[in-house]
């Protein structure tokens, strides 16, 4: 036992080059697979910019993925809920959140003015949102209370339904 040679292994230049090529396949496909898809929306939030069908575009919601949100709607309302001579639409601004799988819920005010009154009413809105991933729909549900500038609820009702597509960049 004294006589045991002290010499490790030696390591051939074939299991050299077999380690240096398995290493390179390794780092390449964790490169390509954290770039993978770098430049693609994720579609499996409400993150992004959305626009109504229905009304030909005319509602856009912008959901940012920190929670906030835009939603423009057209400036000029007339309907049974605002006087007689029409309300000016504010920007809507909000908060919103991820409730269930493809489920959303959103909380947002406005203040409306008229051509009359510098601040005519508050509004408040209160929506849910189911995603379809595969059509690249969102449905809103929505309750909007209309408030007095004191505060004092003057109305609230049950929104249209609303379908939003996704606007995808270059499409």
């Amino acid at each position: 036992m004294l006589n045991q040679p002290t010499r490790r292994p030696r390591l051939t230049k074939t299991t050299f080059l077999s380690i240096l090529a398995i290493t390179g396949v390794v780092i390449t496909a964790a490169f390509f697979r954290a770039d993978a898809g770098a430049n693609q929306p994720v579609h499996a939030t409400v993150a992004g910019t959305w626009s109504s069908i229905e009304t030909g575009g005319a509602d856009l919601l912008s959901f940012m993925s920190d929670g906030r949100m835009i939603y423009s709607i057209p400036p000029l309302i007339f309907s049974v809920h605002a006087p007689k001579d029409g309300l000016l639409a504010s920007l809507v601004h909000g908060e919103w959140i991820q409730t269930g799988t493809h489920e959303f819920a959103y909380t947002a005010f406005a203040l409306n003015s008229s051509l009359t009154v510098a601040f005519a009413r508050y509004v408040k809105i209160n929506a849910t949102l189911n995603l379809n991933d595969t059509s690249g729909e969102l449905t809103q549900n929505a309750t909007i209370s209309v408030f007095f500038p004191d505060g004092t609820l003057d109305v609230s009702f049950q929104g249209a339904t609303l379908v939003l597509k996704r606007i995808v960049a270059g499409q």
